[in-house]
């Protein structure tokens, strides 16, 4: 028995004391504690309930469909209940689109600087891309810049349509707003004579080029990161010229990827 009054310890059990007042009663004995035993079990259930609700709704899912996402979801409509879908660390693995998506809740400086500029889902960073390959004859003196006169690219990946093949097929142009890195790469055949000229390009004005000359095979690479507003803004991942005085044969490899969502636009 400890000395002075007594107390409950961590675990909601009470301690008795040299000066409690027990009374006569063997009732009085016992009854010094149910209260508070009550509201540790009381505590204990609502650690409980947490537990199983995080066991019957776990913060990955897997859905066929956007559809499918948003009924084990919900769409929230509130800054609330955005922010607690967010904080949840809301994932679904879309096996339609062979994609995973998080949720983010609007941007806020002080109180959620991990959200984005438009609420919403958006693709975990690099599972969203497009990759593309395309190899023509450059003729000497040419730009081939966005329009038919640019290259038609092979689709290796394009996991959310980012490329028409028919309209614009030198185009990517993305439909999530974000952050997005662009890589080029250019293989020009074997001349001696005059310079070779690349670009990435968006919305038709250069993002990054390169300059370069070389009597040998030549392989150049360039890479940027751009703000993309989901709608209107397209890549053209590169436009080339060479003027060795004869065509020669272009490779040229391009790949976009989502990176993250905007905080704010640029």
């Amino acid at each position: 028995m400890a000395a002075g009054a007594g107390f409950f310890d961590a675990e909601g059990v009470w301690n008795y004391g040299e000066t409690d007042n027990i009374g006569t009663l063997f009732s009085d004995f016992m009854n010094v504690a149910p209260q508070s035993i009550s509201t540790q079990f009381v505590a204990d259930r609502s650690r409980l309930t947490t537990l199983e609700t995080a066991v019957d709704n776990p913060t990955v899912y897997v859905a066929s469909s956007e559809a499918a996402r948003n009924t084990h979801w919900g769409t929230p409509t509130t800054s609330s209940t955005q922010l607690a879908l967010q904080n949840l660390g809301a994932t679904t693995i879309r096996t339609d689109l062979q994609m995973t998506e998080r949720y983010f809740a609007t941007y806020n400086a002080s109180t959620n600087p991990g959200g984005a500029r438009v609420p919403g889902w958006y693709p975990v960073g690099n599972e969203a891309l497009f990759m593309g390959t395309a190899t023509r004859t450059a003729a000497t003196g040419v730009s081939y810049a966005p329009g038919s006169s640019g290259f038609s690219y092979t689709e290796v990946a394009d996991t959310l349509s980012w490329h028409n093949p028919s309209t614009n097929p030198d185009r990517i142009t993305p439909n999530r707003e974000g952050i997005y890195r662009v890589t080029c790469s250019a293989q020009f055949g074997a001349n001696a004579t005059g310079r070779r000229d690349g670009q990435i390009q968006k919305n038709g004005g250069d993002l990054v080029s390169f300059y370069g000359t070389g009597a040998t095979v030549r392989n150049y690479s360039m890479s940027a990161v751009t703000y993309c507003n989901g709608s209107t803004d397209y890549l053209a991942g590169a436009a080339f010229s060479q003027d060795s005085g004869a065509s020669l044969t272009l490779i040229v490899q391009v790949m976009v990827e989502f990176m993250r969502p905007a905080v704010v636009v640029p």
